[in-house]
């Protein structure tokens, strides 16, 4: 549950370089990526660095809104407690995918969830948008109408996993 007046929470699961983190971050949301490379962490940390300190100061990009944050973690996916999320990323392969349907739905069943590719299980999740590259769902849990209450995607725009999605 969020505190009144914070951004929503973004978590990308396996953030590889925190472009999504780092998006979300810009758009004013709270996001935390985790991926196990240690490297691609510390890129993730050095970038989210120069694009929320350095860019605006060069004029490349506007200020992050208030309340926006970017972090990131070298931790395994099966060991987070993702009770608080708002939105989760991931782009999990075919094998883990009921696996991690199954765990979301345990700790974040309200959490609006866009995975790039590989479909999380029908019979716990119900798909409300597809392209051929990415998937957005809601739990059968959810209480609500996922089309006018709770968090929206992070990422929209010309390249992202959102921004061609039709509604199925």
């Amino acid at each position: 549950p969020r505190a009144a007046g914070r951004p929503p929470l973004v978590v990308d699961l396996g953030s590889g370089d925190g472009r999504v983190v780092i998006e979300a971050a810009r758009r004013g949301y709270r996001a935390v990526g985790y991926e196990i490379n240690p490297l691609l962490v510390g890129f993730a940390w050095a970038w989210a660095a120069a694009d929320r300190h350095l860019a605006p100061r060069l004029r490349r990009r506007p200020a992050w809104p208030a309340g926006a944050s970017a972090h990131f973690h070298c931790r395994d996916l099966w060991s987070l407690d993702l009770k608080d999320s708002d939105v989760v990323f991931v782009y999990g392969l075919s094998p883990i995918m009921d696996r991690l349907s199954a765990k979301l739905l345990a700790e974040a069943p309200k959490a609006l969830v866009v995975s790039n590719v590989f479909e999380l299980d029908p019979k716990l999740w119900r798909k409300i948008a597809s392209t051929e590259e990415a998937h957005i769902y809601r739990s059968y849990q959810f209480e609500g109408d996922a089309e006018s209450s709770g968090p929206k995607p992070a990422v929209t725009g010309p390249g992202s996993a959102a921004s061609s999605i039709k509604k199925t």
